[in-house]
């Protein structure tokens, strides 16, 4: 038995975003314009295909790219 419920913890932490998490992107979106407001409501709605499908979250944010310029021999040692 307590192997089920802790499979269901699991599946529940990555398939089901808090209500007050859904609640703040809602109004996020409400108030939002523009490109923002698409991307919240991609979101809202990944979130609640993760929850009725019960699938994981999507994660992907993208990929960031830093560019660190440091001055000729320098050496982080």
């Amino acid at each position: 038995m307590r192997k089920e419920k802790m499979l269901e913890l699991v599946i529940r932490t990555a398939t089901e975003l808090p209500r007050d998490v859904v609640e703040a992107l809602q109004s996020a979106c409400d108030n939002a314009e523009g490109g923002e407001k698409s991307c919240l409501q991609t979101m809202l709605q990944n979130a609640e295909l993760a929850r009725s499908r019960r699938r994981p979250v999507c994660q992907d944010t993208g990929t960031l790219l830093f560019y660190v310029k440091a001055p000729a021999g320098f050496t982080d040692r």
